[in-house]
């Protein structure tokens, strides 16, 4: 039976479409939650996320008018009846909240197998997001010491520290830092804006995309336990990022462990950037001004994550082999096993994230014998990632063949 197309009996229907309903109005009328999004940003943009994901796969004006009338009534309910303060940010989640309203009534009541498949992405990346503080505080005590000297020893050896450059530039305007830094803390959107749009375009069948998308956070956890990290800025607060170490004294610093701060360390692969990547790969065959915006977001997601001093230079670098695995991974329905250019980039990228974190590990002296080495290992896993992914299909190619296939041999039979 298809995840997506079964059918339930009316009183289930009701009864999940019920439990939803109470459930979602229950979580917007708590202090918690309203007060929520002005703790964290992540969640209120992945909520405004959801909005958009709504409307690509709903595009109708009354369901662009209930989704307001919703968010109205609970704003009403919340300020009215519980006496909570009005706040910009709490006016702009209800309107999500009323998103994931409309799209519980689709998919359990409606059964429409596309916002079965925009629910379950939604619960799941709102989850991450919920529990994602949690975790990271629980790698502070799995991690005594940080390891952040050997990314820094790195960077040094580049004779640019490219993190510090990229944190001037972003602070030098407010016309730059505005963008950038709202890209950085929205990027549940641009998830939203790909998925809701291949969704549209393939329906059902841009299901597998949410699974790189979901990955990312579990995965990445994982990896940061081997080189427990937490940026420069969090590194050295006093110099950053207008008073670098000097190049000839970064390269005689003993690189080693150093005490933990207190700070969870989430530095090495770069999340923020992974997303942004995986949204902009696999938007393949949207509309060019779809492309445009994620590719905006991309750019500056990648200028944020360092100019915020949250991620050194090769963070972000690692963080392109690691995409590379995930979408290969995920891409079941476009290369299915056995297939050898799909294992290729699996292993590709997986290699490359055991090369990349074995040299600064274990041989950070390597990157210093001449710059050049740095700066063609950095250059060649950009250039050779980039390549590599164009390898994979467009999402929905198979199964656009698939039917059109089916077309053709509809046509050759007889009457």
């Amino acid at each position: 039976m298809n995840l997506w197309h079964f059918s339930a009996p009316r009183g289930l229907r009701l009864l999940l479409c019920a439990l939803w309903t109470a459930s979602v109005v229950a979580l917007g009328a708590t202090q918690w939650s309203y007060s929520l999004p002005l703790e964290s940003h992540f969640v209120e943009y992945a909520l405004v996320g959801v909005c958009t994901l709504y409307l690509f796969v709903f595009p109708r004006w009354l369901d662009f008018f209930g989704m307001l009338a919703l968010a109205v009534s609970l704003l009403a309910f919340d300020h009215l009846g519980r006496g909570f303060p009005l706040h910009f940010d709490g006016c702009v989640s209800m309107v999500g909240v009323g998103a994931l309203l409309l799209l519980g009534k689709r998919a359990f009541w409606d059964e429409v197998p596309a916002a079965r498949c925009g629910l379950t992405f939604t619960i799941c990346y709102l989850g991450t997001s919920l529990l994602s503080p949690w975790l990271l505080e629980g790698l502070i005590r799995l991690n005594p010491t940080l390891l952040d000297l050997y990314l820094y020893s790195f960077e040094s050896s580049l004779h640019v520290q490219v993190s510090y450059l990229a944190a001037q530039f972003m602070h030098s305007s407010r016309w730059i830092f505005l963008p950038a830094y709202l890209c950085y803390l929205a990027i549940g959107f641009p998830l939203a804006l790909c998925f809701g749009g291949q969704l549209a375009r393939l329906r059902e069948k841009a299901a597998p995309l949410m699974l790189p998308y979901l990955l990312a956070a579990p995965v990445g956890l994982f990896l940061f336990n081997w080189i427990p990290a937490i940026g420069p800025r969090r590194l050295f607060p006093q110099l950053f990022p207008y008073h670098p170490f000097p190049t000839a004294y970064s390269r005689h610093l003993v690189v080693g462990p150093i005490l933990a701060t207190g700070a969870p360390p989430n530095s090495i692969p770069s999340l923020h950037l992974t997303w942004a990547l995986l949204a902009w790969w696999t938007s393949r065959g949207l509309h060019w001004s779809i492309r445009a915006v994620l590719l905006f977001f991309l750019l500056m997601t990648a200028l944020a994550t360092m100019g915020t001093g949250e991620h050194y230079l090769v963070d972000l670098v690692v963080a392109l082999p690691f995409s590379v695995f995930l979408e290969a991974l995920c891409a079941y329905d476009r290369l299915p096993m056995p297939n050898t250019r799909r294992a290729s980039l699996i292993l590709y990228g997986g290699g490359g994230l055991l090369l990349w974190f074995s040299l600064l590990r274990y041989l950070p002296s390597v990157f210093w014998i001449s710059p050049f080495i740095p700066w063609a290992l950095v250059a060649l896993t950009i250039g050779t990632s980039f390549w590599l992914e164009r390898l994979l299909p467009p999402p929905g190619a198979r199964a656009q063949t698939a039917v059109a296939i089916s077309e053709i041999l509809a046509v050759e039979q007889p009457d």
